[in-house]
């Protein structure tokens, strides 16, 4: 495991509930799906928006099985920020997602003539109150007159097949 990794991991708000063999198992398993061990250690500190929404759905029973709904319930979500759970391999869904948002992005500050708005991102990396609720926004632009403008791109879940013959 990286020495920023292992940081991350052990100034966690929940290392107190975290055994050393939890979090040999998790940064085990993160090597073994060549994933950055880094950004999936951060992303145990809280909970980013769409695993928020999940949780909110769960505590206030409505709009469970939505069109949009993680593919995770909030019991998995809790269970992977205490290594309970270990993480999986990236969906088909979530990899084509990740591929086309370069493009995604490309057409959509060309179509609308935005540029970058880097402070956006800084903003976004935790709520100014709650620390474990977290953000991992998609792109910030610079909208008209100035305004700051940010973005989740998002990507159809339907499978390209028929676009590729």
């Amino acid at each position: 495991m990286s020495r920023s990794a292992e940081k991350i991991i052990y100034d966690l708000p929940q290392i107190e509930h975290l055994t050393d063999s939890r979090i040999a198992r998790f940064v085990k398993r993160l090597k073994d799906l060549e994933l950055d061990a880094d950004w999936h250690s951060r992303r145990l500190a809280g909970f980013g928006g769409s695993e928020s929404g999940t949780i909110l759905r769960h505590s206030y029973g409505a709009f469970f099985d939505a069109p949009g709904d993680s593919f995770k319930n909030a019991h998995e979500i809790v269970a992977e920020k205490l290594m309970a759970q270990l993480p999986n391999r990236t969906t088909i869904q979530a990899r084509r997602g990740i591929e086309i948002e370069p493009l995604t992005q490309a057409v959509f500050r060309k179509k609308y003539n935005v540029v970058e708005n880097p402070e956006g991102f800084l903003a976004t990396q935790s709520h100014s109150s709650i620390a474990c609720m977290l953000g991992n926004i998609d792109d910030s632009v610079f909208g008209p007159n100035r305004s700051s403008i940010l973005i989740d791109y998002k990507s159809s879940q339907h499978c390209y097949e028929p676009y590729l013959q």
